[in-house]
């Protein structure tokens, strides 16, 4: 009687590891889609190698972005985004640059952006000329 029931705990000690690691296997698998993910890096300019203060990073159509701080590093949460979406880098003054959600893992991102220069043919330049006299208001328009 003492063999059965010594027998019947150390299969039930059995079952409940297994159960464990189960859970332990589930929850790991499951961990990156259920919690959320950050998407962190840095974003520098390709040619002096330099960090690009403020830049935009944003997921396109959704209302999730922030910008880089002062050394150029950013961490954006980008779970409430689907893997069909893609997040946008963009600099006043350098090519932006579009990243596929699905591609995004865990990690540091190192993002270069290349500047890019428009060449214009004309500017011009219209204004709109008002003459005050002295002694008078000039007229403010509403």
């Amino acid at each position: 009687m003492y063999f059965n029931i010594v027998k019947q705990n150390t299969m039930m000690m059995q079952y409940t590891w297994v159960i464990r690691a189960l859970f332990l296997f589930f929850a790991g698998v499951f961990s990156d889609s259920s919690f959320g993910q950050i998407f962190t890096g840095r974003v520098t300019d390709s040619q002096k190698a330099v960090a690009l203060p403020y830049a935009n990073i944003f997921v396109r159509g959704k209302s999730v972005g922030g910008i880089t701080d002062i050394r150029g590093h950013f961490a954006i949460d980008i779970t409430k985004s689907s893997l069909s979406d893609s997040v946008v880098i963009s600099y006043l003054g350098y090519e932006s640059i579009s990243i596929p959600r699905r591609q995004i893992t865990s990690g540091f991102y190192d993002i270069e952006l290349s500047p890019v220069s428009y060449q214009l043919d004309e500017v011009i330049a219209l204004g709109k000329r008002r003459f005050v006299f002295p002694g008078r208001k000039p007229n403010r328009q509403r």
